[in-house]
């Protein structure tokens, strides 16, 4: 995985009708009803590209008490 230099990106915040905040709110609500703790794992093949999206997804998640790595 190639290393790319930090680029803060300025927040782009546009707010949304309180009807569009509740209805997101409850379908993000229904989606994480959903997710289960897996004990059993596929063999099949996953991309490298997507394994290096989700390491840099988690790796962009701010710090506890801004205790950066």
């Amino acid at each position: 995985m190639s290393r790319r230099p930090y680029v803060p990106v300025p927040l782009q915040f546009s707010r949304r009708p309180e009807q569009e905040c509740l209805s997101r709110a409850r379908s993000f609500s229904e989606e994480l009803r959903t997710r289960r703790s897996v004990r059993h794992f596929s063999k099949e093949p996953v991309p490298i590209e997507a394994i290096e999206r989700c390491i840099e997804a988690a790796a962009s998640a701010p710090s506890g008490a801004n205790k950066q790595p």
